[in-house]
């Protein structure tokens, strides 16, 4: 991909997580779309429980984690190479992405409208980790302030996984309550 059309695509995804004054959280007209997801901007003050995830903070997903009770799921944005030629579709990190130990990256999958290449994406990607089983655990996260893991972790349940958590705090509230984080590497499209 050229170098210009790979940084108007980044501007544009970053466009999509743009911070918006903080406030507390408006869920007015015009910020959820009609079935029920939240749409840009996603950097924006979160609620305090997600209607269809069990709100964890970052020391009950420490616990998860260590009993391997949940699969940790890296929600951030990056830009995505379409294919063109022999050259297969790729997700190409638009910055280096650190993320909690353990965790799978599944970039783009928290807007409010997916391309039918990403839903399938994104199905497949849970179910090959989740070994097919809709009732294995799965916390979705991002960053803090992020509505992108809110819309994923709404998707999953919507797919019928039944054990769904969302951590709200991601990568920032994970290092402040102790936690470290290891280089990111988004997980391949089929």
């Amino acid at each position: 991909m050229p170098r210009a059309s790979a940084a108007l695509l980044f501007a544009a995804c970053a466009a999509a997580f743009a911070q918006t004054p903080p406030g507390p959280v408006e869920l007015a007209p015009g910020t959820m779309s009609a079935d029920g997801y939240r749409l840009p901007p996603y950097r924006a003050a979160t609620p305090a429980r997600h209607p269809e995830a069990v709100t964890v903070d970052a020391a009950e997903l420490r616990e998860l984690l260590a009993q391997g009770a949940v699969l940790a799921l890296d929600v951030m944005a990056t830009v995505q190479r379409p294919p063109t030629g022999e050259l297969a579709a790729a997700f190409i990190p638009s910055a280096p992405r650190e993320h909690i130990p353990g965790s799978y990256w599944l970039p783009n999958v928290g807007f409010e409208t997916l391309a039918p290449a990403v839903e399938a994406y994104l199905r497949a990607t849970l179910a090959r980790l989740s070994g097919g089983r809709p009732d294995r655990g799965l916390a979705f996260y991002c960053i803090q302030d992020c509505w992108a893991s809110w819309n994923a972790a709404r998707r999953a349940a919507r797919l019928g996984y039944t054990q769904v958590y969302w951590f709200p705090g991601g990568t920032e509230g994970w290092v402040a309550a102790g936690g470290a984080l290891v280089p990111a590497t988004p997980e391949p499209l089929p």
